[in-house]
């Protein structure tokens, strides 16, 4: 493995949500681990699904144990399963900048099949609109679970959500398989990655040093 240094400059205010609460979305003042490894995982490109995740892990943890190396399992509060972490392990924060805090709305997109998500879009296919009109409220779902293909997949819903603003930026000691950190630093380094942390307005700078041992 080789040691290395991970940081991580705020470009924007910074949402570092690690479960979903509810009504209102509380910031941490840091990003959790598994917030890291997912930024990571964003700028390498792996946008895998569950089941994806799920298999690459079990061949990683297969090869760990072939080559009697250490495999490293994560999961976020939210339910986020990364794979990176078995590549680049976080070791600890080394410097953790100053932060202060707002409260700001923001949009959640959330998906039903019932009548909250009738009442939640604000567009559907003009071509229901009389129907729509005259349709009591108990009629609503009916209409939508007959037509779903056209109304909006998501529907919005404003809430609460705290944002920092960090002077500064999160120092991470990290440890990087050697056959992987070319790799890495290729991404990192591509002009056209926009690393994001926390959520996609969350932009952020990332560099990685190289700590030489003596």
């Amino acid at each position: 493995m080789i040691r290395a240094m991970l940081k991580i400059r705020p470009l924007a205010p910074l949402s570092l949500v690690s479960a979903s609460p509810g009504s209102f979305y509380r910031s941490s003042s840091k990003p959790s681990d598994e917030m890291v490894y997912g930024m990571l995982e964003n700028i390498m490109g792996w946008h895998f699904s569950k089941e994806i995740r799920r298999d690459c892990s079990k061949v990683i943890k297969k090869r760990a144990k072939k080559d009697k190396s250490e495999w490293v399992d994560a999961k976020s509060l939210s339910g986020y399963e990364p794979v990176i972490q078995n590549y680049v392990q976080i070791k600890k924060l080394f410097v953790q900048p100053y932060t202060s805090s707002y409260i700001d709305l923001w949009t959640q997109h959330l998906k039903h099949n019932d009548k909250r998500h009738f009442d939640g879009v604000r567009n559907y296919d003009h071509r229901f609109t009389r129907e729509i009109n005259m349709a009591s409220d108990s009629d609503k779902e009916t209409i939508l679970k007959s037509n779903i293909g056209h109304f909006p997949k998501y529907y919005q819903s404003p809430k609460k959500r705290e944002f920092i603003t960090v002077q500064g930026e999160y120092i991470y000691e990290v440890n990087i398989k050697e056959d992987f950190v070319n790799h890495l630093i290729d991404k990192i380094e591509d002009p056209f990655s926009v690393p994001y942390l926390g959520t996609s307005e969350g932009w952020v700078d990332v560099v990685l040093v190289m700590i030489e041992d003596k």
